[in-house]
């Protein structure tokens, strides 16, 4: 299911979650623009190849996407998770936050396919991070989600986070066997988000949260 809208109340302009949607776009503009032999060196230099890692590749791979629906997809959930979180830990921690979980899901995708010449890029290993922080600060907000036929649901973000996290690690654990990575990093996914979970009470401002401040309204609101 699709979410499309949170309870959750914001009280500041999220502006690093914006700032960061903002170069993401820009950067595809970017490989659109090029030429196929082009963008295959650009790729190359700034994707992370876990049999060929290049130190800046760490950082540049969470920039990059492979299609406008890869590029969506991503954008569209951090918007929706991203703006909260950043909400409550402030737009600078917020960004040494993601880019701290980007790191780690990287790290947990090297890790388990240290030989694949597969290139990773993608934002989605650090909004899984931002993803893992939403579940411990709003585990009872609601995600209005779309079930396309079935219609929308209310559905309560601990569910739809942990289902969510479930795919990814039943998904992941399915390649185990396989030398190399398929066409998606879950085990990135799961890397991220449990990163994510562990590290966000480090990074949470405790003037604007606390585990008594449940964050949300009865209702899920329009983005």
């Amino acid at each position: 299911m699709l979410p499309i809208a949170d309870t959750v109340q914001r009280r500041h302009v999220p502006w690093m979650t914006w700032s960061l949607i903002a170069v993401n776009l820009w950067v595809f503009l970017c490989q659109i623009l090029m030429s196929r032999e082009q963008l295959d060196v650009f790729v190359r230099h700034f994707a992370l190849v876990p049999a060929a890692q290049a130190p800046l590749a760490w950082i540049t791979h969470m920039f990059l996407h492979v299609g406008l629906a890869h590029l969506v997809g991503n954008l569209w959930f951090l918007w929706l998770f991203g703006d909260d979180v950043e909400d409550r830990m402030g737009p600078f921690r917020f960004l040494v936050f993601y880019l701290l979980c980007g790191l780690a899901a990287a790290g947990m995708h090297v890790n388990t396919f240290e030989h694949s010449e597969l290139p990773m890029l993608g934002a989605s290993g650090a909004i899984a991070g931002v993803m893992g922080a939403y579940l411990l600060m709003f585990p009872r907000a609601r995600i209005l989600a779309f079930g396309g036929p079935f219609g929308t649901y209310a559905v309560p973000a601990v569910v739809y986070l942990a289902l969510w996290f479930l795919l990814q690690f039943l998904h992941g654990w399915s390649e185990l066997d396989r030398e190399r990575a398929s066409g998606v990093a879950w085990w990135s996914h799961v890397g991220g988000f449990m990163t994510g979970f562990l590290l966000v009470n480090l990074f949470v401002r405790r003037d604007r949260w606390s585990r008594a401040d449940p964050g949300y309204t009865d209702s899920a609101r329009d983005r």
